[in-house]
């Protein structure tokens, strides 16, 4: 038996508090991307190779409290980490398709994000995510209503016997000028390929 991993979209409706947590959150990926990708640019040109995901990390974690200006107290630290792992995944991309292992379309160098350009988005892979009723639960930012119910990704894991069959493993929220979604996504027990497709 193998392990389905199975998305909704949900479009929130947070309160101007939640809003405020949810663009500190995007704006905080987008500032890790941007300084993780420098930091690989700068030692690519002194070494002819870029920062892994875990090195980024250790970076990360002396040099975070010197930078001015930005309350990393107010914001989950997982979402940095997050672009970090995004950035070297899009590095381990582009070098494969540079040599002709990735096949598809070619894959273009990572850039700056900016703001306002870039989606505003961020991920949370571990820590508290659930969704019941009408509301999907995330770390640091607790309970967030939604404009319709989340039955239809709970339900998606009851096992014959009504019991939940799974657990919510990562949500992607994107922050953007229209509603703002979040994208939970769940793993469970699979015996059969599941219908994965649901309107967003």
């Amino acid at each position: 038996m193998g392990v389905a991993v199975q998305a909704c979209r949900f479009a929130l409706d947070p309160s101007p508090a939640q809003a405020r947590a949810l663009a500190s959150h995007a704006g905080a990926a987008r500032f890790g991307w941007n300084w993780a990708l420098a930091k690989c640019r700068e030692r690519h040109a002194a070494e002819g190779r870029w920062c892994s995901g875990v090195e980024l990390h250790r970076l990360w974690n002396v040099e975070k409290k010197s930078v001015p200006g930005l309350a990393w107290d107010q914001n989950s630290k997982r979402v940095c980490q997050e672009s970090f792992r995004d950035l070297d995944r899009a590095l381990r991309g582009f070098l494969a398709s540079r040599q002709g292992r990735r096949k598809g379309r070619r894959v273009g160098f990572p850039k700056f994000k900016k703001r306002g350009r870039a989606r505003g988005s961020f991920r949370f892979s571990t820590g508290a995510m659930r969704c019941a009723g009408r509301a999907v639960t995330l770390p640091r930012l607790g309970a967030i209503a939604t404009f319709e119910s989340t039955r239809k990704l709970r339900n998606q894991g009851t096992s014959p016997d009504a019991r939940p069959r799974t657990q919510v493993h990562q949500s992607t929220p994107t922050h953007t000028r229209q509603p703002t979604a979040a994208n939970p996504s769940r793993r469970s027990p699979r015996a059969h390929k599941p219908d994965v497709s649901h309107p967003a």
